[in-house]
């Protein structure tokens, strides 16, 4: 058995500190993923990434969305809307400025899965996941030109008899190089999320998700002598919390949809996003 599934994700960034970095852009996806059994416990899979960025259309809707909520806007009336523009400071002084804009195919993503224990009784069902990221990028996306890995466990468990279902996930990731342009990123990340699904219904449930992943850039946010202090609270840890709707009419297709906002450090995530997903089992 296997599936197939198209995942998408609309996102805009917007970050300004004066003397240090601008950031305002937006970013389209599509991920196309296929993944079939292999033996009883064991699932290989495929990802295939196709994405835009550019300066988008995003900035009157997500100014209103915030204004809806009593988010903070960070003076987006005062910046021209919907331009692409991402430049910044190094811990070294030197600056940068990355044109990185305009249609392709991101870099391919190939995982194996292992369903560890099925769950029962006070156990949650893990599975785990080795996922490798192929170099086959477009070019000007400036995307890693070596094989990143993850490893990874997912964990759920339904609470009891209650319409409730709550998930969690670990993650390594190893980046096979370290400089992007002029940026120095970090080579190891860490990832955690947890999850909650609430079925309203028999084939409609509520979903909410926050997660947190550790640094990617590794000198561009750390201080030095006459730049203003840049590590916030989380040391510009990326992190975000996404809510939205799962729909299943049938027992092979699930159907989902809903929005993300960044939670901690907004100078260092996409500021907001709208995603959908579709998936059909095979």
């Amino acid at each position: 058995k296997g599936s197939v599934a198209l995942h998408g994700l609309w996102s805009n960034t917007y970050a300004f500190e004066t003397g240090r970095m601008a950031i305002d852009a937006e970013v389209r996806q599509l991920n196309l993923s296929f993944r079939f059994g292999i033996a009883d416990r064991f699932q290989a899979g495929v990802h295939v990434n196709y994405q835009w960025r550019g300066g988008g259309a995003m900035d009157g809707f997500i100014q209103n969305f915030h204004k809806g909520f009593g988010l903070p806007n960070s003076d987006r009336g005062r910046r021209p809307r919907h331009r692409y523009f991402v430049s910044g400071l190094q811990a070294d002084g030197s600056t940068f400025e990355l044109e990185h804009k305009g249609w392709g195919f991101g870099d391919i993503v190939v995982e194996g899965r292992c369903l560890i224990t099925p769950g029962g009784g006070l156990v949650p069902a893990l599975t785990g996941t080795l996922r490798l990221r192929l170099p086959t990028a477009r070019s000007k996306f400036d995307a890693s030109d070596g094989v990143d890995w993850t490893l990874g466990v997912d964990g759920s468990k339904r609470l009891g008899n209650l319409p409730l279902i709550l998930y969690s996930s670990l993650a390594y990731t190893y980046h096979a190089e370290a400089r992007v342009d002029q940026l120095e990123l970090e080579r190891h990340r860490v990832f955690f999320s947890i999850g909650a699904e609430w079925e309203i219904l028999p084939i409609l449930s509520f979903t909410v998700h926050a997660w947190i992943e550790s640094q990617r850039e590794a000198r561009l946010w750390r201080e030095r002598p006459g730049i203003p202090r840049t590590d916030l609270l989380v040391g510009n840890w990326i992190s975000y919390i996404a809510a939205g709707f799962k729909l299943e009419p049938s027992q092979e297709l699930t159907l989902e949809a809903g929005v993300l906002e960044n939670l901690l450090d907004p100078e260092v995530t996409a500021d907001f996003g709208l995603f959908f997903s579709v998936t059909l089992k095979l």
